[in-house]
């Protein structure tokens, strides 16, 4: 396919946890819409929603999915043989998981929220040599530390603003990534 010799960097605000269904799909390049509940397959607004995609969904209920969500997730050729894949047809990777292993614990941080959303995928013909970590989120605040035995997302959302600060005027944090083409 004509997707598979381009060197590509795809980067944004997803609004997708990475344990999400959506995290999985851009990751993967599949996802079965039977098998998520459209309504948390971003997996932001309840932690049981990271492991949905995983859980089939009763075919009657089809993960509340309505005939014109699955007409613009899958197009009309898909929709219309009852086929509930979604496809994408780039090989892509993360550059924070690449170069640290995993992502980074926050790249959003206010009232409601503190987790990572925001992701620099790219694809095989680019190497990730080093990312741009956030800053500890301790540090927005102006703390010094963590009590021993808290939680740490039940902690920042009680106790801390969040973003946007003074230096940080955004409520997102950059996501940012140095690559080298790989040798042709």
């Amino acid at each position: 396919n004509s997707c598979s010799s381009a060197a590509v960097i795809v980067l944004g605000d997803f609004n997708c946890c990475p344990a999400s269904a959506l995290y999985h799909f851009l990751s993967e390049g599949s996802l079965d819409c039977s098998k998520c509940d459209v309504r948390s397959m971003s997996g932001t607004l309840d932690s049981k929603a990271q492991t949905h995609f995983n859980n089939k969904v009763p075919k009657s209920n089809i993960g509340n999915w309505s005939s014109e969500a699955i007409l613009l997730a899958l197009g009309s050729e898909a929709a219309a043989v009852g086929d509930l894949i979604a496809t994408h047809n780039f090989v892509l990777q993360s550059a924070y998981k690449e170069v640290y292993g995993a992502e980074p614990q926050y790249s959003s941080f206010h009232e409601s929220f503190f987790g990572t959303v925001d992701y620099l995928w790219y694809t095989s013909k680019l190497r990730a040599l080093r990312v741009l970590q956030p800053p500890p989120a301790i540090e927005l605040n102006g703390l010094i530390e963590i009590p021993n035995g808290v939680n740490v997302k039940q902690f920042f959302r009680k106790t801390c603003v969040g973003l946007p600060t003074l230096y940080y005027p955004s409520d997102h944090i950059s996501v940012v990534s140095d690559f080298e083409y790989e040798d042709i």
